[in-house]
């Protein structure tokens, strides 16, 4: 797949200061296979790509080093196997970009990418920097994925053509093209669950099946439960024009949080011994700047997918990268 990410270095030849970073993710069912490394020299030669993720390898610890450090790639990230299956490889070039290991686990590698990080540097301020990398996320979005429900129908399409020729006339070759089209259905098939789940804001994950049909409902339950499609003024009238009712609720709201008092004055000497008063300490601090520990408290307590702010992002973003952002 290919992604618009920016470049690792300050000076971009190329407009906007964009590029396309190939990435191979790669299921190889085993890297003590004859043709693994051979394998591997083929795709970055044709592809070029700058980080190469090898699923499966069914191979960890030294044996997994001395195989990485054989190939076209100087950045390498294992993981250990679970019994004689698992096995995650993580390869890159640091010509091309730079990865920050965060997080290993036996089936999980989280790392920084500069995609991110580069969102937050120039000094910009923090809306800057969340408006720079919304812009960079969703070009890299339409890039990489594009519209995961045409997707599937393409590949359901050439599916069926395969399997049709394979009724009339079995091979080799479609037997393997039907098995790479089935791959890659399951992963479409994975990022239209994760579509629709985080659509749907739910707060929890079912394992085991995909549950497309489970958070499409939910999601469509949610959008009816939220519009609304009529209110009743105060003089008892209905509107019913999207545009009358949203004028309404911005006239409420107006009147609700505004005052005809220009300012209010305070005398000190009519506090009475009985009123609650603030201790000095107490006043200081309400002067105080936010610590970074008080704001990663207060990111931490928010449920990770529930509704995004103005820029569109989750607060499992935030928590995700903290290391980035949290600077």
């Amino acid at each position: 797949m290919e992604a618009k990410l920016l470049p690792p270095t300050d000076v971009c030849p190329i407009p906007n200061h964009q590029f396309i970073m190939k990435i191979i993710i790669w299921n190889s069912q085993g890297a003590l296979k004859p043709n693994f490394q051979n394998h591997v020299r083929e795709l970055t030669r044709n592809h070029d790509p700058a980080i190469f993720v090898v699923m499966e390898t069914k191979l960890g610890g030294e044996r997994a080093r001395e195989i990485t450090d054989r190939l076209p790639f100087d950045g390498a990230i294992h993981t250990d196997t679970i019994g004689y299956a698992g096995g995650l490889w993580l390869l890159w070039n640091s010509d091309k970009v730079e990865v920050q290991t965060l997080a290993n686990m036996e089936q999980e590698i989280y790392v920084e990418v500069k995609v991110v990080s580069k969102a937050w540097s120039h000094n910009r301020n923090l809306v800057d920097s969340i408006d720079t990398f919304t812009k960079d996320a969703a070009l890299w979005n339409k890039n990489s994925f594009g519209n995961v429900h045409a997707k599937k129908k393409r590949v359901l399409a050439r599916l069926y053509v395969v399997q049709r020729a394979l009724s009339n006339r079995p091979s080799a070759s479609l037997i393997e093209l039907e098995k790479s089209f089935h791959l890659e259905l399951g992963t479409i098939l994975d990022q239209e669950r994760d579509l629709w789940a985080l659509k749907s804001r739910i707060n929890w994950k079912i394992q085991g099946d995909r549950n497309t049909s489970f958070y499409h409902i939910f999601v469509l339950a949610r959008r009816k439960r939220n519009c609304i499609a009529s209110i009743k003024n105060s003089v008892g009238d209905w509107i019913t024009e999207e545009r009358e009712v949203m004028e309404y609720f911005k006239t409420g709201f107006i009147s609700l949080y505004t005052t005809s008092h220009s300012k209010a004055d305070w005398c000190t000497k009519k506090i009475s011994n009985w009123q609650i008063q603030l201790a000095e300490e107490d006043k200081c601090s309400l002067a105080e700047m936010v610590s970074l520990a008080e704001i990663k408290e207060a990111l931490w307590s928010m449920k990770a997918y529930k509704a995004p702010g103005p820029d569109g992002l989750h607060a499992k973003f935030f928590q995700k990268i903290w290391l980035v952002v949290g600077d």
